[in-house]
């Protein structure tokens, strides 16, 4: 299979915004206003005490601003820590940060096939981030593996996930260009795989969560 260039888009930064549950503790939504306006110091004091009471929300945000040194230095101990605590919860936003300092070496040693491990785990959750990322370690054989197929069906995924923006475009543009190329075989097989839901039930779902088998 031709290798389309996935190289224009870099996701390589922190997931912090999805959308809490219902009933998240007080200091959340506050927390995350600071965020949105740049008062970092504010969000770091919101979300501390909500990290440490074990809101996976926080511990994200906490993960990605310890990280990116936002409010506070840049602490890899604690990035690594708070992400993994939001992990360990079955966050999706987490385990595609988790997956992105393993591909980048960022925080931790970089290890290709850890990243892809939690790219999966992510891109299962329907984080449209991760299911692009997936597409491009089966299509570059990171990791050990490369199969258009799944690299079509996982930028198949992102594109109908995110629907709007320069994610959408890159996924259904890497997408056109392998099915192009598939054989008729590669083809049914990739139909296939795309009739089954995904996997991982998402704890920072946009919209319900699936499951399913079978793409990798």
């Amino acid at each position: 299979v031709a290798q389309p260039s996935t190289r224009a888009y870099s996701p390589l930064t922190a997931l912090t915004a999805l959308a809490p549950h219902g009933g998240a503790q007080a200091g959340l939504s506050e927390g995350r206003a600071a965020y949105a306006r740049g008062d970092y110091s504010t969000a770091l004091a919101e979300f501390t005490p909500l990290a440490k009471a074990g809101n996976v929300h926080a511990q994200r945000m906490l993960g990605a601003m310890y990280r990116q040194g936002q409010g506070t230095a840049k602490d890899a101990g604690r990035a690594l820590y708070w992400t993994q605590e939001a992990v360990k919860r079955g966050d999706g936003g987490a385990q595609f940060n988790l997956a992105n300092m393993y591909e980048t070496g960022d925080t931790v040693a970089k290890n290709l096939a850890l990243a892809a491990k939690w790219y999966k785990q992510a891109a299962r959750a329907e984080i449209p981030l991760a299911q692009y990322r997936l597409g491009i370690f089966y299509l570059e054989g990171l990791a050990g593996t490369r199969d258009g197929v799944l690299a079509f069906v996982w930028f198949s995924r992102a594109a109908a996930n995110e629907r709007a923006g320069g994610l959408a475009a890159h996924a259904a543009k890497a997408r056109d260009k392998i099915a192009g190329r598939l054989s008729d075989a590669e083809r049914a097989r990739g139909a296939a795989l795309l009739r089954q839901p995904t996997a991982k039930p998402r704890t920072t779902a946009r919209k319900p969560a699936k499951h399913s088998t079978g793409t990798g």
